[in-house]
Order: structure tokens, then sequence, then C-alpha cells
């Protein structure tokens, strides 16, 4: 067995226990339980981006059932053992992760400055490297493009570009049979921005997973 994939066989066996982990814990009150279920999938996806395909496919909306254009951006799943361990306690506790949650920088507002220390805390904690673009340059550094959107101080938006070069946008979350949710396609993300709210857009960045490479 290589080095690559010895590593890569000890992410799933960390992923597995994880999951193990979360199966045994004990409910104590709602925010306890809560955080450490947190605890668990922050670093259940520390593992997951590193044997994760480095670039995100059309097809995998299965990947992202319950998740918002964030984490779809992102390529990160919602597990939902995970979802349904965080909810099964509470009729009002959904398993909604923000900007911010995986970094332990929750976004308290939504200024320009609050926004990148958020998300480039989330990157740092899973290793992710990001590297300036524009919506028309190639891939440089072998990761993938995602273009940020912002309503100052109201929301937020992401959009990513998928292996077959078009930008794809996540609007709203949805059921574990992804009921509700629409995915827009685009060979430009600005036409994503909404007329509703005041979005305006702020960047394009390629971002490069710590996926473990097999020579």
């Amino acid at each position: 067995m290589s080095e690559e994939e010895l590593k890569i066989k000890t992410c799933k066996q960390r992923m597995y226990l994880l999951k193990e982990r979360l199966k045994q814990l004990n409910y104590t009150n709602d925010f306890n339980y809560h955080q450490e279920v947190l605890k668990l999938y922050r670093r259940y996806l520390k593992n997951y981006v590193q044997i994760q395909n480095p670039i995100p496919h059309k097809n995998d909306t299965r990947l992202h059932y319950n998740s918002n254009c964030y984490f779809y951006a992102l390529d990160l799943p919602i597990m939902l053992l995970f979802k349904d361990c965080y909810e099964k306690h509470s009729d009002t506790s959904y398993f909604w992760l923000d900007i911010g949650e995986i970094g332990k920088c929750p976004l308290e507002s939504l200024t320009l400055e609050n926004f990148w220390t958020s998300f480039y805390k989330d990157l740092e904690y899973l290793g992710i490297k990001a590297y300036h673009s524009t919506i028309n340059a190639p891939l440089r550094y072998g990761g993938f493009k995602i273009a940020i959107f912002l309503a100052y101080g109201v929301d937020y938006h992401f959009a990513r570009q998928n292996s077959d070069g078009m930008w794809v946008q996540k609007i709203g979350y949805s059921d574990r049979n992804n009921d509700g949710a629409e995915y827009h396609i685009s060979d430009d993300p600005r036409s994503f921005i909404k007329e509703s709210l005041p979005y305006e857009y702020i960047k394009t960045l390629e971002l490069v997973k710590p996926t473990i490479k097999l020579k």
C-alpha cells in the first residue's frame, strides 16, 4: 500500500469512527448536544475533503440535500445522519450551517470584513486554498471556481463552476429528496443575481481542496 493509499484509508477510518461516536452521543440539553454534533461534523468534513473529487461534477446534487448555496458552492455535503441527530431532540432546531460555522467564527453581521473573516476561517479549517480569479479565466491551480455575491447587511449568495465549465447556483434548502431546490445553469454567474435584493458581484475565486492524489 502506497503512502497516499494509507492516508486515504486513514481518512475513511476516521470518518467511520466519527459517525459511530455520533450515534453514541448522550443528550443533556439542546446547546451542549448541538455543539457536540457540530464538533464531530467539522472533523468529518475535514477528512471528507481530502478524499473527495477535487473538481465538482454537475450530477452530484444528491450530495447536497438540505444544503444551501454556500455548501453547494464548496461542494460540501449535509450528511443525513448528522442532520437527523442534530434535529431529533428539538422541533425548532435545524441543521442549517452558515458561513463561519465550520471554522468556529460565525457570521454575526453581514459586513464585507466579517464576511471575509468567517469565510476564510472555514477554508483554513478545511485546508482549502483560495486564489484570485475571474469569471472567464482558465483554471490555473487544478481547482474549481466560485463566484460570490453580497447584499450588504442582508444576504450573501454563491455559485460554482462545475467540471463541464458551466456555472450553477442552488436556490434554497431542500428535503432529503431534494424537493423544492432549484438549480440554475448559466455560462455567466452574474446572470444569477436576484432582482428582489440588491446583490452585488464581489469576486471570483479558484478553490483547491487538499485532496490526496494517488500517484
